[in-house]
């Protein structure tokens, strides 16, 4: 749009005059040149007295509300914007902008117009200039005809707050403070705050810009509202110190076919948008400075180095825009060839660039989260005052060496990058940009990253780092003891090969020891016998830390109710012979309420401490076991909700965890029961039950060995083999009877099978209350020798027609054979016991699917050679079987499957929702059989480990079968071009990699439903418990 008419313009403290000379293209004045000579001027000049006063509050510190308060008109704005000229006196306030979001601000603006300067219009013709030298020069466009003269004031009042959310409240609690005394002020009204108001105003500080010299420096709200009152006064008694603050300029081109006649503008919605583009840049600043500003960067100081380069970027980006702006402008307004879309381009390209507003929003929203999850974790490891942790990025550095400790337990942080890519492509991008300034040569934009998934988007990896945090804290907590010689502290590592996670490292004189596993914490303390005088306690522990248990120390006070102080605790201590987990405290008081915790003692330290025990009272005196006959509850009260712990009875109860416990006291009292008999009952009289089946068995009174007890009771189970079954057992007080429960670790382990003698022991493990004996059998037991009907026994189908069974055990084949039309068939006597995998199929009907499921034989009770059937059912849509099989050795291969929300499937957790392994083989071959449903929202990847010591992992001939239902499930493989079939084998890559102990197989994506096969990858350490291996490979 050509420029053609007067302009009125805001001078921002320029020192304009009438006549003066001024270039709209590049915003200049040009001073010592006119038109015409002074006395013309003066002769020409019109004087009108124009008085006016008004004032403003804002609480908005944008450049376009600055813009608007200093009435600054669109074409205007960029000038200023760019810094085309300088401003001075009020104008000032254009360029004081907040540095933190954390600030509430009000400023209150004064306006006083005094009179108005007009150049008459007789002279203003190209044949009365006075200097027609001009006609052929290019120095200007326009010439001042008219100026406004008055003053302005800005007082500037800010304040720091904790909370931005009230920024909007605060400041307009203040806001309403200057509307009542401006009110006072111009009714001439005493100005006088309240208590209240004082209190609310003494908290800001002011800032003042103004066209006059104010004498004072320190300024209040009081203060600023007088000087709003005396304004007039400061301008003279003519307002001769009135100053320009508005002209109007009238285009040369009128007045010479020489001059200027064309300024092209530029539209008023892409002059805005370009603001929007460095205003954005100038609101992700200070988002940036804020969050370096956190508490935490005065222990960490990682992520505040990368948000200092951030920010320099980001203000070095406003800068060069601007300049870019301010090189181009005065060109585009003079029309020379260059188009109005040259603004269009700069935001174009950078809303390409790595300073485009939605990777820079995406990176600060990512900073802020990790800044509070961080935050969030030192919190919890600061709150305890009386631990000495010492957090700091060096802090490794900085104790490493230090002789006082013999340990060192780092919980080391590498969430951070050395280099952050977002900051290397905005550095990249800035320096292009700088060479296409200086050099006028093309630059190219960095390339732009992908969005990634952060390291807290991870719930498992996040699951993982804050149980690693809290067992920091807790071991910490167990060790916090005077001249200890294990030192705690926090510290940073750059993440390595974008892996970011969280670690626990021991070092020992000054090196990292491989494999440290923290001592696990035992569980809660409960007792297994009380007395007037004596509690025996017993626990459980998992023992999984690399170290050995040496002992326990077991602490008790007495128990003063649940609002117990925590302060100044007072524990009496005591420590086990050895690593034995049951103790008796002795000496106690009758009737006396005690609480106990108990924490293990290794070579390296102390476990964190176990939770406290409920409360447990010691007898009276005067009772006796005799007089709780008439009250049962009495001591089943005190072991309400306590664990159970598995050992021998000598130690203390049977483990039995709170939902097994649960469970069995919910029994209905229609389950079959079964009566203890004398020992050396004959063998057809013992009765039989499986394994996972509940049983009550009746404590008949008028049986001598078996007292009326209203107790849980030790027991001890020894079966065929010196097998290690163990029966979960509580006493049922509803029945008089105890409810067991057996449990078999290894299905297919055939010596946990037959006859078990169960031993029932006092309470105080010293004596034998009763004995019986238990027959355990596989899920179906099939008493027929030889012959007998195929059947599934977990869905308890019988195999209908002709179909062919083939025997597989330690590998090789040891049965073929055909049913007759009713499915019997004949097996031979020379099978040996064990464990055989089975496949059915009919040779009629090859579209039948083929079953898959195990047989164990073993001598059943009358002698007689039994085979039993461990079936399994049919695949389910989307659910993969996979069958692991080995040589002889190693002996010991385990399956492993672990999902992306935290669960591992493996031989110590066998079964969660949707996944399962069937049994850990011991003695080579296999098989083992891991199955699991696939979930749309999560990924799998399931690995091999060597957990036993010989041979070579790679040289175990391990092979993986993969079952789905091809009809329901279709998953294709990744890099591979064709989907996973039924029966598809992998094996073992044949390598010479002596030191592997884990396999990485595969990974299952739930949500594409496409599987990875890692080529050839190995991992060499031996760590299955802390889920290092998923936490990696979800990871990559």
């Amino acid at each position: 749009m050509a420029m053609e008419h007067i302009i009125t313009m805001a001078t921002l403290g320029r020192p304009f005059q009438l006549g003066m000379l001024y270039d709209v293209r590049s915003d200049k004045l040009i001073t010592n040149v006119t038109l015409w000579a002074p006395r013309i001027l003066e002769d020409h000049t019109n004087i009108y007295k124009q008085s006016y006063a008004d004032y403003e509050i804002i609480t908005e510190d944008s450049f376009q509300d600055k813009a608007r308060a200093l009435g600054v008109k669109p074409n205007l704005k960029l000038s200023l914007l760019s810094g085309l000229f300088n401003v001075s006196g009020s104008a000032e306030y254009a360029d004081d902008y907040q540095k933190t979001n954390l600030n509430a601000r009000v400023t209150l603006k004064y306006s006083i117009t005094t009179h108005f300067q007009q150049l008459t219009m007789k002279h203003l013709g190209k044949d009365n200039l006075d200097h027609p030298s001009l006609r052929n020069k290019n120095l200007a466009t326009h010439v001042v005809t008219d100026v406004l003269y008055g003053t302005e004031a800005f007082f500037v009042f800010d304040r720091t707050i904790s909370n931005g959310k009230f920024k909007n409240e605060i400041s307009g609690k203040l806001k309403a403070i200057i509307d009542n005394l401006i009110f006072k002020a111009d009714e001439g009204a005493k100005l006088k705050l309240t208590n209240e108001e004082n209190k609310i105003v003494n908290k800001w500080n002011c800032r003042f810009y103004g066209d006059f010299h104010l004498n004072q420096t320190q300024i209040n709200l009081i203060e600023a509202v007088k000087i709003y009152r005396g304004l007039s006064s400061l301008l003279g008694v003519n307002n001769e110190k009135a100053v320009p603050k508005e002209v109007w300029l009238h285009p040369l081109s009128p007045l010479g076919n020489n001059l200027t006649k064309i300024v092209r503008q530029i539209s008023s919605s892409l002059i805005d948008h370009t603001i929007k583009v460095i205003e954005d840049l100038r609101y992700l600043e200070l988002r940036s400075l804020d969050l370096s500003t956190s508490k935490i960067f005065t222990h960490l100081d990682y992520m505040e180095t990368h948000l200092s380069n951030f920010t320099e970027q980001l203000s070095k980006m406003r800068h060069v825009l601007r300049k870019k702006i301010a090189l181009t402008l005065p060109a585009q307004r003079g029309n020379t060839n260059m188009l109005e879309t040259f603004l269009l381009s700069v935001s174009k390209e950078v809303d390409s660039s790595p300073f485009s507003r939605r990777p820079l929003k995406s990176w600060l929203k990512e900073k802020e989260a990790e800044i509070t999850i961080i935050t969030k974790w030192i919190q919890n490891l600061s709150e305890d005052k009386s631990l000495d942790i010492l957090i700091k990025s060096s802090s490794l550095d900085e104790v490493i060496n230090d002789t006082r400790y013999d340990y060192i337990f780092c919980l080391s942080l590498c969430l951070v990058e050395h280099s952050d890519l977002q900051i290397i492509d905005m550095k990249k991008y800035l320096h292009n940009m700088e060479n296409y300034l200086h050099n006028k040569k093309n630059f190219k934009s960095s390339t732009i990253r992908k969005k990634h998934k952060t390291w807290f988007e991870n719930t498992h990896n996040m699951k993982i780092f804050d149980k690693s945090v809290q067992q920091f804290k807790e071991f910490a907590q167990g060790n916090n003891i005077k001249n200890s010689r294990i030192k705690f502290i926090v510290n940073e590592k750059y993440a390595v090969n974008h892996n970011k996670t969280v670690k626990l490292i021991l070092y020992n004189n000054g090196l990292e020891i491989s494999g440290f596993i923290m001592p696990s914490k035992p569980a809660a303390p409960y007792a297994i016998s009380i007395t007037d005088n004596s509690v025996t306690l017993t626990w459980t522990d998992e023992s999984s830390g690399s170290e050995n248990v040496q002992n326990y120390k077991v602490m008790y006070q007495k128990y003063h109710g649940k609002n117990q102080s925590k302060e100044d605790e007072q524990w009496s201590e005591e420590y086990t012979n050895g690593n034995y987990k049951n103790i008796t405290i002795s000496n106690l008081p009758s009737s006396t309420k005690f609480i106990f915790k108990v924490q293990a003692i290794t070579a390296i330290g102390l476990s964190a401490i176990s939770a406290r025990s409920e409360p447990m009272e010691t007898f009276a005196n005067n009772e006796s076991k005799s007089d709780f006959e008439g009250n049962p509850n009495r001591l089943m009260n005190q072991q309400h909700n306590q664990s159970f712990s598995r050992s021998s009875p000598n130690d203390s109860f049977v483990r039995q965890s709170l939902a097994v416990q649960e469970r069995l006291m919910n029994i209905s009292a229609i389950t079959h029961k079964l009566a203890i008999v004398p020992p050396g009952s004959p063998a057809e009289n013992v009765s039989i039950i499986q394994p996972g089946t509940p049983a009550i068995f009746h404590l008949d009174n008028r049986t001598a060995y078996v007292p009326r007890y209203k107790t849980s009771l030790p027991t001890l189970s020894k079966g065929p083999d010196s097998s290690n079954v163990e029966f979960s057992t509580v006493y049922h007080p509803e029945f008089g009877a105890l409810v067991m429960e057996p449990f078999i670790e290894n299905l297919y382990n055939i010596s946990n099978y037959g006859n078990y003698k169960v031993t029932i022991y006092s309470e105080d493990s010293q004596h034998i209350i009763a004995e019986t004996m238990i027959g355990l059998v596989p899920e179906i037991e099939i008493s027929v020798p030889k012959q007998f009907i195929i059947r599934d026994s977990i869905n308890n189908l019988i195999v209908n027609g002709i179909v062919t069974i083939k025997l597989v055990g330690g590998g090789a084949v040891a049965f073929n054979g055909t049913t007759d039309q009713s499915g019997m068939i004949n097996l031979p006597d020379t099978l040996a016991d064990g464990t055989y995998e089975v496949e059915i199929y009919s040779p009629n009907k090859p579209t039948l699917q083929q079953l898959k499921f195990f047989m164990v034989t073993y001598q059943n009770r009358r002698q007689e050679k039994n085979f039993s059937f461990l079936g399994r059912s049919n695949l389910k849509p989307n659910e993969i079987e996979i069958i692991l099989r080995w040589a002889a050795e190693p002996r010991d291969l385990d399956s492993h499957l672990y999902s992306s929300d935290g669960k591992h499937i493996y031989f110590s957790n066998k079964n969660e929702k949707n996944m399962a392994l069937d049994c850990d083989v011991l003695y080579g071959y296999g098989p083992e059989t891991t199955r699991f449903t696939i979930q749309p929202n999560l990924t799998y990847i399931y690995v091999v480990h060597r957990f036993s010591d010989e041979p070579i992992l790679t040289k175990s001939k391990a092979e993986l079968t993969f079952n789905i239902d091809t009809k329901t499930t279709h998953i294709n493989k990744i890099g591979r071009h064709d989907k996973l079939v039924n029966g598809e084998i992998y094996k073992i890559p044949e390598l010479t990699r002596p030191e592997a102990r884990f396999w990485i197989v595969c990974m299952i994506d739930g949500s594409t439903k496409q599987i990875k096969f890692f080529e050839n990858v190995f991992e060499d350490h031996n760590d299955y418990i802390t889920n290092e291996i998923d936490m990696k490979y979800y990871t990559e």
